[in-house]
This record gives C-alpha cells, structure tokens and sequence, in this order.
C-alpha cells in the first residue's frame, strides 16, 4: 500500500513538472512570435521608407526594386498604399 502512494505520487510529481515544461514552451513561443512581428513591422517600415525615398529622387519602380532588392510587385504596393505589402 505504501509502494502504492509513493508511485502516485511520483507520477503526479513527473506530471506537475511535464505541465510546467509545457506552459513555459508556449509562454517561449508567445513571446517569440511577438518579437517576430515586431522586427518584421520594423523591416516593413524601413523598406517602404527607402522606397519612398528613391521614388522622391527619381527612381523609377524598375530602378528602386533592382536597388533594394524587392519585387516589382512589393514597390507598386508601397506607392499605391497597398499596407498588406
């Protein structure tokens, strides 16, 4: 009977920590994926902001998405406001 209750409780004991392991992954993954958008946000802003620039100094689309190495496509949408891109 006590081998009984000492292997419960190992069992509930191993788990406790599997529970814990788990939420400290998904707790990781949160925060990753946060930061994530964040350094894309900021990757946005710094390509459309020196696709503007260029398109100030004269550049054509062709000229800018060669400088910058991005699509055609991605400098129309800068231009056009198209934010999806």
């Amino acid at each position: 009977m006590k081998n009984e209750v000492v292997q419960k409780e190992e069992y509930d004991m191993c788990k406790a920590i599997d529970m814990l392991i788990a939420e400290g992954e998904e707790r990781g993954r949160r925060v990753g994926e946060e930061q994530g958008k964040c350094i894309g946000e900021e990757q946005g802003i710094k390509i459309a902001r020196n696709i503007f620039q260029l398109y100030i100094k004269g550049y054509d689309q062709n000229e800018i998405a060669d400088e910058l190495h991005v699509t055609l496509e991605k400098v129309k949408n800068v231009l056009e406001g198209d934010a999806k891109q």
